[in-house]
């Protein structure tokens, strides 16, 4: 009588273990399949970069210069066997140039165009060198500069991106 109880309490264990491996496995498997790799680039260079020049948002901006050009023809290169299902981009021109860039290895994939990934807006600092807005704007710039307003930029672009993600896998 004795045994029969425990392979009985045996049986029940590893029954439970059994279902325990598979409900571990159905909860991995749904968090893979909402899973996705975030691939982020920064534009090339532009002119207004070797100027420290203040871009922000001033459409369209400066377009790439040379090197910039050159460092979006590399970043495609890097990425050519990278598989993307969307790529997603501000309206300014300097990301729209390295998006043509990235497309040429990737023609199929659809971009998305999206002012929210625009830089900060930097109102009457844009188009002002670093040391041109110092001078004119000491408050502003210190603030700009200040550790307590850093990490605003990326969290305005996580909350800008958190529906395109979901919507890129489905979720």
């Amino acid at each position: 009588m004795q045994a029969c109880k425990l392979r009985g309490m045996a049986t029940r264990m590893e029954r439970r273990a059994a279902q325990d491996e598979s409900r571990l496995q159905k909860a991995l498997a749904r968090l893979t399949a909402n899973a996705c790799e975030l691939m982020l680039a920064r534009h090339g260079e532009t002119d207004w970069n070797t100027e420290h020049r203040l871009q922000g948002q001033l459409l369209p901006g400066p377009s790439l210069n040379a090197q910039g050009l050159q460092q979006a023809e590399e970043l495609s290169s890097r990425l050519a066997e990278e598989k993307f299902d969307a790529i997603y981009t501000s309206d300014l021109a300097r990301t729209l140039e390295t998006v043509d860039q990235i497309k040429c290895n990737h023609p199929l994939v659809p971009v998305t165009v999206l002012t929210s990934l625009r830089e900060r807006n930097l109102g009457v600092l844009q188009g002002l060198t670093m040391g041109e807005a110092a001078e004119a704007y000491p408050q502003t710039v210190a603030k700009l500069s200040s550790p307590e307003t850093s990490h605003i930029s990326v969290s305005l672009t996580s909350a800008c991106l958190t529906p395109y993600v979901g919507a890129a896998t489905g979720g």
